[in-house]
């Protein structure tokens, strides 16, 4: 199974992420609800004043964490 399909089975089942974004230098990480298309796009609601929208809107670059099993061994899906 390739990495693109292994990420797909994963994300299925999962609910929860946790967002991580910075602004002027100032980390900020957050756990939001999410769903996952076929082709891996990542979808969330937030209201636009929310920390982690205007920080995304200031600086798109964000990392996201899944955890996908959190017994051991540990798997998830990073990004």
């Amino acid at each position: 199974m390739d990495i693109k399909e292994l990420a797909k089975n994963h994300l299925k089942d999962s609910l929860v992420m946790q967002l991580a974004t910075s602004r002027d230098n100032k980390p900020w990480a957050c756990n939001v609800h999410f769903l996952a298309d076929d082709e891996l796009n990542l979808y969330w609601m937030s209201v636009p004043d929310c920390r982690h929208s205007e920080d995304i809107a200031a600086n798109p670059h964000a990392a996201v964490a899944i955890a996908v099993h959190t017994e051991m061994p540990l798997i998830g899906v990073q990004i």
